[in-house]
């Protein structure tokens, strides 16, 4: 059975409102996570390289190797999601739907994990702002999950909730003069698991753009446990077996979604 999405009149402004929101949103990303973005690359530099890059940081930057993998993940599940409406927006509903839900949970986990970010609340306004005039949203109809990526994506949430525990347990109870505390390291690394679990049960639904989700999700997952193979010794790292684990799970958890025989069409 095919999920069809019957997609309802747009208005020019509420169009207007709509690209000028996700502009705004796409610009504000791009310039408040610059150097985030950066680390995609820079974090696999050797040690000797990555501390001139980044003495004026901290001396210890090589320990927090792993937290800029993290903090690059973060930063691309911001903005890929909202980048991505720029194009035929209509067929890309659970990005939107995700961006919004990202957002929320970043913004909550900061508040109880002592982190007051202004952008936070921004970002959640102007999520919920762009969901509000997203042109598929009025015609979306959700049923149900669809069954084999929704078992691989839950067996895979119950690692990566484990993850999330140990990593904001250590937010909260390490002492503040801990860098990976000061930076709030260990929060972003929770939150990143929460957000790879909800990109995985979003791309799992028969919502439109659900298979975007769906990569974000094995993306992060990917990358994160191919880190964490590669250094295993590092701060808030997986480890080689279990980077290697989540690997396979991202590469499972893809098939089923992307074998999936119900694609969501447009009418």
């Amino acid at each position: 059975m095919t999920t069809q999405i019957v997609v309802a009149p747009v208005t020019r402004s509420r169009r207007i409102g709509f690209y000028m929101t996700v502009g705004v949103t796409v610009l504000l990303i791009v310039l408040g996570l610059f150097q985030p973005f950066i680390f995609t690359v820079t974090a696999w530099l050797p040690a000797a390289t990555l501390e001139e890059l980044y003495v004026d940081v901290t001396a210890a930057i090589d320990s927090h190797r792993i937290h800029l993998f993290g903090v690059a993940i973060i930063s691309w599940l911001a903005l890929i999601p909202v980048a991505v409406q720029l194009w035929r927006p209509v067929t890309k509903v659970a990005p939107a739907v995700f961006a919004l839900a990202a957002y929320a949970i970043v913004t909550v986990v900061d508040l109880v994990t002592g982190l007051v970010d202004p952008v936070d609340f921004v970002l959640v306004t102007l999520g919920a702002v762009i969901l509000s005039l997203h042109p598929g949203r009025p015609g979306t109809r959700l049923t149900s999950m669809r069954r084999r990526p929704f078992v691989v994506a839950m067996a895979g949430a119950v690692g990566w909730l484990i993850f999330s525990v140990i990593e904001l347990s250590q937010q909260l109870t390490q002492p503040v003069t801990n860098e990976h505390v000061e930076f709030h390291h260990f929060g972003y690394m929770g939150e990143i698991a929460l957000l790879i679990v909800l990109a995985a049960l979003i791309g799992a639904t028969p919502m439109a753009g659900q298979r975007i989700v769906a990569v974000l999700s094995a993306g992060a997952a990917t990358y994160l446990g191919l880190a964490s193979a590669v250094f295993p010794d590092y701060e808030s790292s997986l480890g080689t077996p279990l980077g290697i684990i989540a690997i396979i799970w991202a590469a499972a958890y893809l098939w089923t979604v992307l074998s999936h025989p119900d694609s969501p069409r447009t009418a």
